[in-house]
């Protein structure tokens, strides 16, 4: 399964903190120990994938809806629309490749630019349904507008944090069954 990679690394000077991860040239977030900074890599890692599959049902269905109204968009708009879907499969795999510990930025800006090309991909088709008056077409692209936002406000919140939680992926409502007697 195609996933983030990130490592560990561990500094050659004397310092408080001792092992260190890379996320992009501005930011590095230190580790008193390798198993804490093992740890946050692996929800990290975890957080960021399931974004990205968030994002990709997003991409899907945005793709249906171009393809569902392709005969009614105009030759320019659909040039345009296919440019920015070939953009975002070209950047998903840029998103998984190897590279040295020093250009892990690259993948972190490939995952910005991911939400970038959605939000175009919706702007684009959006002006569309509201010119043909497809208020149902606008209400569904505007919550994915807010839904991809969402995600994009929690991969920040990830990023910049170190001690990160798998809370969202835990079912918050309780089903109380109570059970009556008839006698």
């Amino acid at each position: 399964m195609k996933s983030l990679k990130l490592e560990v690394s561990k500094r050659t000077t004397k310092n408080e903190f001792p092992y260190y991860v890379y996320l992009n040239r501005n930011k590095t977030l230190n580790f008193i120990s390798k198993r804490k900074a093992s740890d946050f890599i692996r929800l990290f890692q975890s957080n960021t994938n399931d974004c990205l599959r968030a994002l990709n049902k997003i991409m899907s269905d945005i793709y249906s809806k171009y393809l569902d109204f392709y005969f009614y968009l105009d030759s320019i708009t659909c040039i345009r629309i296919k440019n920015l879907i070939e953009n975002y499969n070209d950047r998903i795999s840029y998103f998984f490749k190897e590279y040295e510990i020093g250009n892990q930025s690259f993948k972190l800006t490939a995952f910005y630019k991911l939400f970038d090309v959605v939000e175009d991909l919706i702007f684009l088709i959006n002006s569309f349904a509201k010119k043909s008056k497809n208020y149902q077409l606008v209400n569904s692209l505007n919550s994915h507008l807010k839904t991809s936002s969402l995600l994009l406000n929690h991969f920040d919140n990830t990023l910049y944090q170190k001690d990160l939680s798998k809370d969202y992926k835990q079912k918050t409502f309780t089903i109380v069954h109570k059970s009556f007697s008839m006698a």
